[in-house]
């Protein structure tokens, strides 16, 4: 392996093209990239105008998909955190979004789905009031919790929560929890007094979705 070291008054440009040249009196001229990863910061700007000047021979390719199946093979330790990870979202769920959302209901109380969101993710940042034995330097949130109802739904993990209160029909709520920078992620919806209509197409949903776990297995191709 051979380094370029930069100095500290460098921006780094000099050395990306020296890395670029040896990469071309070597033949090559595609390079792999994470396409929709946002670039900032003033070295990657550099980076950037580096590659635009070498345009006329080095094209680039998508390489997502490559760097996520070699990324998706874990071993013991980045499994358990992985798992910890999804324990953590489910309590937080389970344990204390679900419970607001009943008492909520119960009470007939007006609370905003920003504010119920404020709430989980303080939740999500102090493991400490859900009595879990967690140091909370360890945990952190994949996006902003999101609470929707009323009609307004927005599936993006971006999507913001709403300033409108909690309407008792069809909620969907998404949790997203970072373990040891092990993300994981759980989305439900909760029908409260369902017409015939949404029973049945849940029952739809629920029975597609067990057929499709049955066909998770190793050696089985996922085909659209």
């Amino acid at each position: 392996m051979e380094s370029h070291p930069r100095g500290k008054e460098q921006d780094g440009s000099d050395q990306m093209r020296e890395v670029l040249e040896a990469v071309r009196s070597e033949g090559g001229g595609t390079l792999g990239e994470l396409a929709k990863e946002k670039k900032d910061g003033a070295f990657t700007q550099a980076w950037g105008s580096v590659l635009s000047d070498a345009s006329s021979w080095l094209s680039p390719v998508d390489c997502t998909a490559g760097i996520a199946g070699v990324l998706a093979v874990k071993d013991a330790s980045e499994l358990a955190s992985t798992k910890k990870s999804a324990q953590f979202t489910s309590h937080v769920l389970k344990d204390f979004l679900l419970p607001q959302i009943e008492s909520i209901i119960d009470e007939e109380k007006k609370v905003a789905h920003t504010k119920l969101a404020e709430r989980t993710e303080d939740v999500v940042m102090d493991p400490s009031k859900l009595g879990l034995k967690m140091r909370a330097d360890t945990v952190d949130i994949c996006y902003v919790p999101m609470i929707q109802s009323g009609g307004e739904y927005d599936l993006r993990p971006s999507a913001p929560n709403t300033s409108s209160p909690l309407h008792y029909g069809v909620i969907v709520c998404s949790v997203g929890t970072r373990y040891r920078s092990y993300c994981s992620n759980v989305t439900r919806t909760y029908l409260i007094d369902p017409t015939a209509k949404q029973q049945a197409q849940y029952r739809a949903l629920l029975a597609a979705q067990q057929e499709a776990l049955k066909a998770l297995v190793e050696g089985n191709t996922m085909a659209a």
